[in-house]
């Protein structure tokens, strides 16, 4: 940002920093004791924001290199003009989003505020009974049947416990324990493969 020439000048007791475009056009100025910025006309552009801010620290130590008493000076009166003047405060702190949350939520009307707080109770008791299954499913995944309970010789036609289980009857044929038909699904027995 060679480009942007930066000159410090003091003007009716006022200790100015002045920034001028690569054309030599007055692009902005900051008053240095009240903090006071102002841009002039066609002078905020991306370049000379970027100038500024490589520059900001130095601006105070910058040597004086004029001085005007005589007659208004022109950056004062533009400053004097400007409509949106603002004092320059360091960036403040990013907030977390918790606070962001609340904000956010204090700014809603109460008859939305009542449908977020229904809507998230809703959520919760959808999804507190599911992750509740889901963790219980994994400590119990034989669902309390014990291997052993399996006869190793099974006849077709008995009662068995678990659905997809696999025996044998006295003959070698492979049994399954299915339900016998679907309107009784949860009584289940043993039936030949084959």
């Amino acid at each position: 940002m060679a480009d942007i020439l930066f000159v410090r000048e003091l003007a009716a007791d006022r200790d100015l920093v002045l920034a001028f475009a690569p054309d030599g056009s007055p692009a902005w100025a900051l008053d240095l004791e009240s903090g006071l910025q102002w841009w002039y006309p066609g002078g905020d552009r991306a370049r000379v924001r970027e100038a500024i801010a490589e520059h900001w620290s130095g601006f105070a130590t910058m040597p004086v290199t004029a001085a005007s008493y005589a007659g208004p000076h022109p950056a004062l009166e533009l400053g004097r003009r400007a409509d949106a003047a603002a004092r320059v405060e360091p960036p403040s702190p990013p907030t977390p989003w918790t606070t962001q949350l609340a904000a956010l939520i204090r700014a809603l009307s109460i008859p939305a505020r009542v449908a977020v707080a229904v809507g998230v109770l809703l959520l919760a008791a959808a999804v507190v009974p599911w992750v509740a299954s889901f963790l219980v499913a994994g400590t119990s995944a034989s669902h309390g049947v014990d291997d052993a309970t399996v006869p190793a010789v099974a006849t077709a036609g008995e009662r068995c416990d678990v659905r997809g289980e696999v025996s044998h009857d006295s003959g070698g044929r492979v049994l399954v324990c299915v339900s016998p038909s679907r309107a009784l699904s949860s009584q289940l027995e043993w039936r030949a493969t084959t």
